[in-house]
């Protein structure tokens, strides 16, 4: 029956050669080192070091380079990309981006409505959707932040504050001694022992010459006691002494005290701002600002900020979670997990199914139905109810118990002609037909041997 079927065969493959032009299958490369398979849906090339599977039944395209720490993924719409402490990931359903360089010291996020940016000592971050942009470098001396109607300036001691919510209509600006206060019918201008308030019925102007008007009811008391100044309405009072000036409007609920370079200023129960020096802490009626000796926080109703040097966060009411301390990167949104702990990656895609993971030692890509390790010289790959094989660049091991659905053809292209011959006559095939339908769980033992022995390079085979 081998004889016959080695005949047959023979003539079968003759006769292919001649009307195909002799394009007939060719063997797997086989140079040193080196394993290249073609299989029904992709390929799988294995050199040392380097790996390549590729699947194009689904859309699978992985490259692993394990002494570089350099990986190429493409999968459906991810696309990841790692080399060394360099990482992109990038999702065009989700209009997702992440990229980050030299292991987080360079750090760039988009999604929809979001960035996130951390580069050269600076970070922004914007929200579309919530009106937001925030931008600060990291020891908190700059900081200038847009949220709604409202704008938080800060460089140095400098700090200007403006807000239009509701219609408060509020104008801060501060630095050192000197002070400009703008609310509603209110301005308040000091420079240092200079003062100038407006109410909406007292006026008051000291700048060496004293000047005091009011046209509302009742009665007004002034007292004088040498550069002491103290006047005082029914619903107002302002009291000066040098740089020291105090401003008290029960009408308007406003309230200011600014002692030399510190102020603090309260209106209408939903502004209250601090002030000393590079230190601020501000309230509007939609958010929170303070920067100080331990950071800038800051927070409205869809996103917290906080910085203090290199450690930078992030968290978003839709989900987004993003923290930097300056040695380790984390990003989560609903959708995805990303860790980067130098050349040390994990990366989870949820709607897609897919982890992808580099902790140096072994780079591993799963999906629904695959499983990719890849380690120093040594490559797995696992397909449900497909291929299942290892290599270790010179031989090959196929787990015959998990080839279900795996027939004898995925493998033909990479035999010579003279390697298709020995295998058929080994199993008995009746032609080429009927050894290229043949499942690998039909062979027994010493039929896989050979199998793997003809994709190994150095003829040998791994063992089961």
């Amino acid at each position: 029956m081998k004889d016959t079927f080695r005949l047959v065969l023979i003539l079968f493959l003759m006769v292919g050669m001649i009307t195909a032009g002799a394009a007939m299958p060719v063997a797997a490369d086989h140079q040193d080192n080196e394993v290249d398979i073609d299989t029904e849906d992709g390929e799988i090339e294995h050199s040392g070091d380097e790996a390549e599977v590729e699947d194009d039944d689904d859309d699978l395209d992985f490259e692993s380079n394990a002494d570089d720490d350099e990986a190429d993924v493409e999968f459906e719409d991810l696309d990841l990309e790692q080399d060394g402490d360099d990482l992109e990931v990038e999702d065009d359903e989700d209009d997702f981006e992440f990229e980050s360089r030299d292991g987080g010291d360079d750090v760039d996020v988009e999604t929809d409505d979001h960035e996130i940016e951390q580069r050269d000592d600076e970070v922004e971050v914007e929200d579309e959707e919530n009106d937001l942009d925030f931008e600060a470098d990291e020891d908190g001396d700059r900081v200038d932040v847009e949220t709604g109607e409202a704008e938080i300036e800060q460089d140095g001691d400098r700090l200007e504050v403006e807000d239009d919510t509701d219609g408060h209509d509020l104008d801060y600006e501060a630095e050192g001694d000197d002070l400009d206060v703008e609310h509603d019918e209110t301005e308040i201008e000091k420079r240092g022992d200079e003062a100038d308030v407006e109410l909406s019925d007292l006026e008051f102007e000291n700048d060496g010459g004293l000047d005091i008007e009011f046209d509302g009811s009742g009665g007004i008391d002034i007292d004088l006691d040498g550069d002491d100044i103290d006047v005082e309405t029914d619903e107002r009072e302002i009291e000066q002494r040098g740089d020291d000036l105090e401003v008290e409007d029960d009408d308007n609920d406003l309230d200011l005290e600014s002692d030399g370079d510190d102020h603090e200023f309260e209106a209408d129960d939903e502004h209250d701002i601090e002030h000393r020096g590079g230190d601020a802490d501000v309230e509007g009626e939609e958010f929170e600002f303070e920067n100080d000796r331990n950071g800038i926080d800051f927070r409205n109703d869809a996103t917290d900020i906080e910085l203090d040097d290199d450690d930078f966060e992030v968290d978003t009411d839709d989900g987004i979670d993003f923290e930097n301390d300056g040695e380790e990167v984390e990003f989560e949104d609903d959708d995805r997990d990303i860790e980067q702990d130098g050349n040390d990656v994990d990366v989870e895609d949820h709607d897609d199914d897919v982890e992808f993971e580099n902790d140096g030692d072994e780079t591993e890509l799963e999906t629904d139905d695959h499983d990719i390790e890849h380690s120093g010289d040594n490559l797995d790959v696992e397909k449900d109810g497909g291929l299942d094989l290892e290599s270790d660049g010179e031989s090959i091991d196929l787990e015959r118990d998990d080839h279900d659905d795996t027939e004898v053809e995925a493998f033909l292209d990479d035999l010579t002609r003279d390697e298709i011959i020995e295998l058929g006559t080994e199993t008995g095939a009746d032609d080429l037909d009927d050894l290229a339908d043949m499942d690998l769980d039909e062979l027994d033992n010493d039929e896989i041997e050979m199998l793997e022995r003809m994709l190994s390079h150095d003829g040998e085979t791994n063992g089961e």
